[in-house]
C-alpha cells in the first residue's frame, strides 16, 4: 500500500467519522426536541454532544489528511474545488458552533431540571426549536454535503 493510498484511506475514514458525528448530533437533537421528560432530554443532548465531539475530531482529521493529500498529489491548494472545499469546511465548523449554542444551554437547563425535579420543559423545548440555531445547523449540514460533492466530483481536476 502506497503512502497516497494510506492517506486517502485515512481521509475517507475521517470523512465518515465527520458525517457520522453530524448524523448522531442531528438525530439526538431532533429527538430531544420532541421529548417532555428533562432526564430524557438531558441524555439525548449528551448524545448530541458526543456527536459534536466526533464532528470536531473528524473535522481536524479531514483537514489535516486533505492537506497531506494535496501535498502528495502535488496539487495547488488554490485549485477552485480545493479552495471551495476548505472554505465550506470552515463555514460548516462556524455554523455548527453557532447552532450548537442553544443546545448546550438546553442540555444544562435540562440537567438542572432533572436534578431539581421541577422541569421547565417549555423553556428547554424553546431552546431546542430556536429557528436561528436550526438554520445555522442546517447551513452547516448543507456545507458539509457540498464538500462531499466537491470531493467526489472534483470539477476541473
Amino acid at each position: 500500500m502506497s503512502t497516497f493510498e494510506i492517506a486517502l484511506l485515512l481521509h475517507i475514514v475521517a470523512a465518515i467519522a465527520f458525517f457520522a458525528g453530524l448524523l448522531l448530533a442531528a438525530a439526538a437533537s431532533h429527538t430531544a426536541a420532541r421529548r417532555l421528560d428533562p432526564v430524557e432530554i438531558s441524555v439525548l443532548l449528551s448524545l448530541a454532544r458526543l456527536g459534536a465531539l466526533i464532528v470536531a475530531i473528524g473535522w481536524v482529521a479531514v483537514l489535516a489528511l486533505g492537506l497531506w493529500l494535496v501535498e502528495l498529489t502535488e496539487r495547488e491548494p488554490s485549485e477552485a474545488w480545493l479552495s471551495w472545499s476548505m472554505a465550506l469546511l470552515i463555514v460548516a465548523l462556524l455554523f455548527s458552533a453557532l447552532g450548537g449554542r442553544s443546545q448546550r444551554r438546553a442540555r444544562k437547563v435540562a440537567a438542572q431540571a432533572a436534578d431539581e425535579g421541577a422541569p421547565p420543559v417549555e423553556e428547554i423545548i424553546a431552546m431546542l426549536r430556536d429557528p436561528l440555531a436550526r438554520a445555522a445547523s442546517t447551513i452547516a449540514a448543507l456545507a458539509s454535503v457540498a464538500i462531499l460533492v466537491l470531493m467526489v466530483w472534483r470539477p476541473g481536476a
